[in-house]
């Protein structure tokens, strides 16, 4: 595996842990509030039948019907849940803001580790990238140099074609060029830039990064 490649990897583990771990942070904090939910209902109950309870009694005690029995047995039957499910709820709640907290320090942990994994990753990316520049710009300068040679050979062939073709040692007549002679006996000049073509080897370059740091 190149070191590229195993940067990659190393990546793609952090980030599946960080994802992993934030996944599990959340369902346990779910699973907490509703907990504190459930516990939360009970209480409220218990509250509502004693205030309900309390209503009937004064109601009572001014004369008023009022069925004190019946919101009697609805505050027993609210506090004997309160008594029966409390213990265990209030025990789940214990463990689940415990399991919150280790698993949001964990959580933190596996972030920082996928950050680093990214950063070594784009550490490679660029390393590649300059690489990449370097034997770019060898193979523009290489070429340049070739064209630049090449150029300098047809010019001197021209100018000896021209020469022959005046009057002097070698007998020839001197004779014009044609137009279709002179486009045939001329280099091109350097081409300008195609800013397209440039526009479009640099989105491919961000293609290939974006497709290595996705996970």
């Amino acid at each position: 595996m190149t070191p590229m490649e195993q940067a990659i990897a190393d990546y793609r583990q952090a980030a599946q842990n960080a994802r992993e771990t934030h996944d599990k942070n959340l369902a346990a904090e779910r699973e907490r509030d509703r907990l504190k939910d459930a516990l939360a209902a009970l209480e409220t109950n218990v509250t509502s039948a004693e205030q309900a309870h309390a209503n009937a009694d004064a109601a009572q005690q001014l004369g008023e019907a009022s069925d004190l029995e019946a919101t009697q047995a609805v505050l027993d039957a609210a506090r004997k849940a309160l008594a029966d499910a409390a213990p265990d709820l209030k025990h789940k709640i214990r463990v689940s803001e415990l399991l919150v907290e280790k698993l949001g320090a964990l959580a933190l942990a596996t972030a920082a580790k996928q950050q680093e994994a990214l950063a070594a990753l784009n550490a490679q990316l660029n390393k590649k990238l300059l690489a990449q520049l370097h034997a770019e710009v060898a193979e523009a300068n290489s070429l340049a140099d070739a064209w630049v040679a090449a150029v300098d050979k047809a010019n001197a062939t021209r100018d000896l074609y021209t020469d022959r073709h005046r009057s002097g040692p070698y007998g020839f007549a001197a004779t014009g060029w044609s137009e279709e002679e002179q486009k045939a006996a001329h280099c091109k000049h350097p081409p300008h830039p195609d800013t397209k073509a440039r526009e479009a080897h640099k989105q491919a370059l961000q293609a290939e990064i974006a497709a290595a740091v996705r996970v």
